[in-house]
């Protein structure tokens, strides 16, 4: 039945859900200990993660159209909304609702991922102005120039 199939490809997502969780959980460890090949090495598994999440999702969407069809719903079913059907298994519901919970707690990982990120790039920019008073890269990547000395060219 469609149904199953459905429950199938949910199940692989939030196994891959939880193996993504995983990397970026570890990739914020590897931010805050500032280690670069860490964090090279999480972002290709991470890349790797999202490749085989999305081919799950391009066979997800169409069989979900179809289970929304046969149970006269909406055909643009959201996860937490998939999680409500009453008449599907409770099994199903609760595969759905996992899913859903999952994703959830990832939106919230690269938040803080996000948020060290920037707080990393502050600390770089703010020790570059330190080391290099005459000039500064800009964001749009340009190295400006100002007049005077840098720290480096002062004797001690």
């Amino acid at each position: 039945m469609i149904v199953n199939e459905l429950q199938g490809i949910l199940k692989e997502q939030l196994l891959l859900a939880e193996t993504t969780l995983n990397a970026i959980r570890e990739l914020s460890v590897s931010l805050v200990e500032d280690n670069l090949s860490k964090i090279m090495r999480r972002n290709e598994d991470l890349e790797t993660l999202a490749e085989k999440m999305q081919s799950l999702e391009e066979k997800r969407i169409p069989i979900l159209t179809e289970v929304a069809k046969a149970l006269d719903l909406e055909q643009e079913l959201t996860l937490k909304q998939l999680a409500s059907v009453t008449s599907l298994s409770e099994e199903f519901r609760q595969v759905a609702k996992d899913l859903w919970e999952k994703l959830q707690e990832i939106q919230e990982q690269n938040k803080l991922n996000e948020m060290l990120l920037k707080q990393s790039m502050y600390y770089n920019q703010k020790m570059q102005i330190a080391l290099n008073q005459g000039s500064n890269y800009q964001p749009d990547g340009k190295l400006e120039h100002k007049k005077g000395s840098s720290l480096l060219d002062r004797s001690i």
